[in-house]
């Protein structure tokens, strides 16, 4: 058994050597219990796998039911098939055997098949895929609610070869019209999705910390204690004292950095006003001045205070949750006691009903005793009496012949 999500970064970085890299051609057979699979299979040996060095994918795929409150994804590899799978893939595996081709098991596990073998296709960058079908009059019937080859016919990539195989020809072939194209591996991919997550995450913050921080248009930048509220309030450690003493602080020192500010510039003023009364127009000028710093000010305190009411409604909003999710863990509790009563309950009944079916096999030992008894004394009974009517009957025959 060879473990796919163990080999992917293998696979796929030795198939990602270009299109003119000498790449092996990636080969999957959809499998299922039917005989079109089997016949899928014999055409791909036939008629696609050129060399017997080439690995066959032999893709089997779980139905799971399908739900949407489930937090995790629909689609899913298992590294390990179960027994039952396991004995779904035998004579597949032996057939491979039997013509000298290596082959691979992979099992999706998805509540649309077509689904699943289409994204299993973009993933792995599938060269050709071979699936079987029933025959064309009961195949509409076979797939009334769901077309698989169909489906897979349309929406997989078009640089896969896509086989329809029924009763040892190909029924329906649809051609790839361009290469393969060149994939990284799904470490890295993974990488980047993480890297765009992380980046979306704290875009969010450095926006929010621009609009506090601009030291080149003059506003008031905030200081670390406040961001490190933030930091604290996603991690829901604060407590409600703590948050409105950090936000007294914060606001304090806000005002208090603001201020000083204010009174050093009005200071300067004052030292150079004997130079300013001579210049009316530089008087109108440190006006306009100290207003738009008066402005600035009052929009950076409201920006700020808009600020720590929006925190203080996402710590709410953290502490509802968080009660929300202790009351579903006191449910779930109160369940799983439930269900406990209820199967101590059950193996209570269980074992009543041992105890009652064991005293009905020994009543009924003891009714069949009994029956043998009055069967045996009833013989002896009409034993004895027929012995007694032989002994009547000769008494009366001799006693009739001495009279005679």
């Amino acid at each position: 058994m060879v473990s796919l999500r163990g080999n992917n970064n293998n696979v796929v970085a030795a198939r990602a050597e270009g299109e003119g890299g000498g790449r092996e051609r990636l080969i999957a057979v959809a499998i299922d219990r039917d005989k079109p699979s089997r016949y899928a299979l014999k055409w791909a040996i036939e008629n696609v796998v050129s060399s017997s060095n080439q690995t066959l994918k032999l893709v089997h795929v779980k139905s799971r039911p399908s739900t949407s409150l489930l937090p995790f994804p629909a689609w899913s590899e298992e590294t390990q098939p179960d027994a039952q799978t396991a004995e779904l893939f035998l004579p597949f595996r032996c057939y491979c055997l039997r013509r000298h081709v290596q082959s691979e098991v992979v099992v999706l596990e998805d509540s649309d098949v077509a689904k699943a073998l289409v994204e299993y296709v973009s993933r792995h960058a599938v060269d050709t895929l071979l699936l079987g079908t029933a025959s064309r009059n009961s195949f509409s019937r076979l797939f009334k609610g769901t077309d698989i080859p169909n489906t897979i016919l349309k929406y997989t990539p078009d640089y896969c070869n896509v086989y329809v195989v029924g009763k040892g020809k190909a029924v329906s072939v649809r051609s790839a019209t361009r290469p393969v194209p060149n994939l990284v591996t799904i470490e890295e991919m993974a990488q980047l999705d993480t890297l765009n997550h992380s980046s979306g995450t704290y875009d969010e913050l450095s926006t929010c910390e621009n609009d506090f921080s601009r030291p080149n248009s003059g506003r008031l930048s905030t200081d670390s204690s406040f961001l490190s509220f933030y930091e604290d309030l996603g991690l829901g450690r604060m407590s409600d004292s703590s948050v409105s003493l950090h936000f007294e602080d914060d606001e304090m020192s806000l005002q208090s950095s603001t201020f000083q500010s204010a009174l050093a510039h009005e200071s300067a003023m004052q030292d150079g006003e004997g130079s300013m009364s001579q210049s009316p127009c530089l008087a109108e000028a440190v006006e306009e001045e100290m207003l738009r710093t008066k402005l600035e000010l009052k929009r950076t305190i409201d920006l700020y205070h808009a600020a720590c009411k929006e925190a203080i409604r996402a710590k709410q909003t953290v502490r509802d949750c968080h009660k929300y999710q202790n009351e579903l863990e006191k449910k779930l509790q109160e369940a799983r006691s439930s269900e406990q009563a209820a199967l101590a309950a059950m193996e209570k009944e269980r074992e009543k009903c041992k105890m009652a079916a064991k005293a009905q096999r020994l009543t009924g030992e003891e009714v069949g005793k009994r029956l043998d008894a009055e069967k045996k004394a009833y013989k002896e009974v009409e034993y004895w009496s027929l012995f007694h009517i032989m002994v009547v009957l000769i008494f009366f025959y001799v006693y009739f012949i001495y009279l005679n």
